[in-house]
């Protein structure tokens, strides 16, 4: 007889698996911990899921992936058209909230893609998430003529691989939206501030 499975139970396993991936990470996560989260036998488990990859990939599909990555580039871009780093308009607010909204639905998984991907099939999604911000933010800087020196490229890279921590430890830090707004506020305001700072830096060594 086939086995009848529930719908509810699957539902569960997987609200358990992104508690497990979101708090260790793929490399850190086991069919034994989802089951413990879950409250069932790690057998129940694999009665739904043949493996850590084929429940991985329920938890976070490809799809996710790459709307969260559109997202991104919508984001960066549309900083890019705005009047100034520091002054994002009306399409720039707009691409801002698109994100943020992700982030309030889908906060476990992007936890996991920001921070805990690492030997999984989306691993390398935190150097895709950097590139995406430095490529635009390199692009911006230098659209009149200007250059980075090595040292500013380093300075500027590093800024947005801890920007992609940043972002996984506000999200890690509390799962309440008003609160996860408020950090994301607060974080931008630094951020877009000190780019602007940059830039005016990056201006004058290039004028002088």
């Amino acid at each position: 007889m086939a086995q009848r499975l529930k719908p509810e139970l699957r539902s569960r396993i997987l609200d358990a698996a992104r508690e497990v991936f979101a708090d260790g990470g793929y490399a850190g996560a086991t069919m034994a911990k989802v089951a413990s989260c879950a409250g069932i036998s790690t057998g129940n488990v694999y009665r739904y899921f043949r493996n850590k990859d084929e429940l991985f990939e329920c938890v976070v599909p490809d799809s996710l992936r790459r709307r969260f990555l559109a997202l991104v580039h919508d984001r960066v871009a549309a900083l890019g058209r705005a009047p100034a780093i520091d002054a994002p308009d009306a399409p720039a607010e707009s691409a801002a909230e698109a994100l943020l909204a992700f982030f309030v639905a889908h906060r476990r998984e992007a936890i996991i893609l920001l921070a805990g991907a690492d030997g999984s099939c989306h691993e390398g999604f935190d150097a895709l998430f950097t590139d995406a911000l430095y490529e635009q933010a390199e692009a911006q800087l230098t659209a009149g003529g200007a250059r980075l020196s090595p040292p500013e490229r380093l300075v500027l890279r590093t800024v947005f691989e801890n920007t992609v921590r940043m972002l996984a430890a506000i999200l890690a830090a509390d799962d309440d939206e008003a609160r996860i707004r408020a950090a994301f506020a607060a974080f931008w305001r630094y951020q877009l501030a000190g780019l602007a700072g940059f830039a005016e830096g990056v201006e004058r060594c290039t004028t002088t």
